[in-house]
């Protein structure tokens, strides 16, 4: 009979792909796992039957149940938690003076969320009543490319690496246009 004692990583984006590792005994070649009640890929046993190694499917947010079952029907249960994913974040950049209004997408975002851009907290978060979208002002941040982070209050986070950046901004440029007429000079 299969028990499973530990799952890492015990937490994974909705969108599910996350490599994870089963712990316990009892497992055998043809174990089946399920998360939230949908197949993995990629199941492989190891040769002692201490290890399952496998890719998590799809869930919707929150606590899920991973289920390990043996060809012979013998199963175990252990606990699995789909959080918060990004998927994407519109501008992509904005000035370093921050105040650029932001649309985080994605899955899984809370009431009460945080966002950071970096190291420097977003104001003004707005999230959708579906939990698909927010949207921000950003912060005032030094040059370049930096992580957004989206935390919601129970401490479930995604990460989206690089996800906006910060640059100069040219107002305009003087004179707005210079002709050369080539037939003129001949």
């Amino acid at each position: 009979m299969p028990s499973i004692s530990q799952v890492v990583p015990a937490t994974g984006p909705m969108t599910g792909a996350t490599r994870v590792s089963l712990s316990g005994s009892g497992f055998v070649a043809g174990a089946t796992v399920m998360f939230a009640g949908a197949a993995a890929t990629n199941v492989s046993v190891s040769g002692d039957g201490q290890t399952i190694t496998c890719t998590a499917s799809a869930g919707s947010y929150g606590a899920a149940d991973v289920v390990v079952a043996n060809p012979d029907g013998s199963s175990d249960t252990n606990s699995y938690f789909f959080g918060p994913t990004i998927t994407g974040v519109s501008p992509l950049s904005g000035p370093m003076a921050g105040g650029t209004a932001v649309m985080i997408y994605g899955q899984g975002f809370q009431l009460g969320v945080a966002v950071t851009f970096g190291v420097q907290d977003a104001v003004d978060m707005l999230v959708a009543s579906d939990g698909t979208s927010i949207t921000c002002l950003t912060p005032g941040y030094a040059y370049g490319a930096v992580d957004v982070t989206v935390s919601n209050p129970g401490g479930d986070s995604a990460t989206l690496a690089n996800g906006y950046s910060f640059g100069p901004v040219i107002g305009n440029v003087s004179p707005a246009a210079r002709r050369t007429d080539r037939r003129a000079r001949r």
